[in-house]
């Protein structure tokens, strides 16, 4: 699900989602990777930071050519906010 916040996009990833999570994260990684390359500021997070905002920001990394792989991306994302755990997400299978 996607809604029209502020000049911008929020996405419902995760709970009560009917879509799912590997669709989701990618709709929002585009949206990321979209609005960056057109020059507009990005902002993302979600509740505890960690989770949903790790795998979004790895991704991004990803789609951007910034990191080698997933390994490489998790790293850079901690190097800004430590706490990031992309493993709550299983994204790695």
């Amino acid at each position: 699900m996607q809604i029209r916040k502020r000049n911008g996009y929020r996405f419902r990833l995760g709970d009560n989602s009917t879509e799912s999570q590997h669709q989701l994260f990618q709709k929002a990684i585009e949206e990321v990777v979209g609005a960056y390359r057109s020059g507009k500021k990005v902002a993302f997070h979600c509740g505890g930071g960690k989770g949903r905002t790790g795998t979004v920001a790895a991704g991004t990394l990803l789609a951007l050519g910034a990191a080698k792989n997933l390994e490489d991306a998790e790293s850079k994302a901690k190097d800004i906010r430590p706490v990031i755990d992309i493993s709550l997400f299983n994204v790695r299978h």
